[in-house]
């Protein structure tokens, strides 16, 4: 794990509990007023809208598997080495993102598989541009 973004599961166990619960079920509750200022529905997002958008996803879905992060998310925190996510965790991101974006049907494949495998590393600013790349101009 890299040192400069140590993840620490307090319950790993958690997390797979409840299997069915959406990480975007935090997005559903009022947003703060940074959610507010960077979940604009009705102008195209920039690259750097969406990571911000993907930071504050993965921040909540951290926040329910009860996981401590001694740096923030950003651009270069990776999905599988940093975060510690598995294929299940990568398939209720994916959930997460087309229910934040509003854009369902994405080639995620694109992202996640290279020469026929699975990726085996992920970063969000790769995952944000992927979107960025993919999204409907009028998504999100």
């Amino acid at each position: 794990m890299a040192k400069s973004l140590l993840a620490v599961r307090l319950n790993m166990d958690h997390r797979r509990a409840l299997p069915f619960t959406s990480p975007a079920v935090s997005l559903l509750s009022p947003p703060t007023p940074l959610r507010a200022a960077t979940m604009n529905h009705t102008n195209p997002l920039s690259l750097a809208d969406i990571t911000t958008r993907l930071c504050l996803l993965l921040d909540d879905m951290i926040q329910e598997w009860d996981m401590e992060l001694l740096d923030p998310i950003n651009a270069d925190t990776r999905l599988i080495e940093d975060l510690g996510f598995e294929s299940v965790d990568l398939m209720q991101l994916i959930v997460a993102i087309e229910q934040a974006f509003g854009a369902r049907g994405l080639p995620y494949e694109k992202a996640l598989m290279q020469d026929g495998g699975y990726v085996t590393e992920i970063s969000v600013g790769q995952l944000a541009q992927f979107l960025s790349d993919n999204l409907p101009k009028t998504a999100a």
